[in-house]
């Protein structure tokens, strides 16, 4: 687990993510995120910070193979 937000929102931040990439010697991730909304279309900012991870992951060699979105949409 990276983080753990509130009510309203969470930051996720790349350097966290990648640095536990990089001590367990990763090639690749897969993202979690659980929220509580009861919609599966991913926000906008859940699409930014995908572009983000992947990015960061291209400059390391770390490919960012899919961000899954666990909804509360039973």
């Amino acid at each position: 687990m990276i983080n753990s937000g509130g009510i309203s929102g969470t930051i996720i931040d790349p350097r966290i993510v990648f640095q536990s990439a990089l001590f367990s010697n990763a090639s690749s991730l897969i993202l979690f995120t659980i929220t509580h909304l009861r919609t599966s279309i991913p926000l906008n900012a859940d699409k930014q910070i995908t572009k983000k991870i992947a990015n960061t992951g291209k400059f390391l060699d770390i490919a960012l193979l899919d961000h899954v979105i666990i909804c509360n949409n039973n």
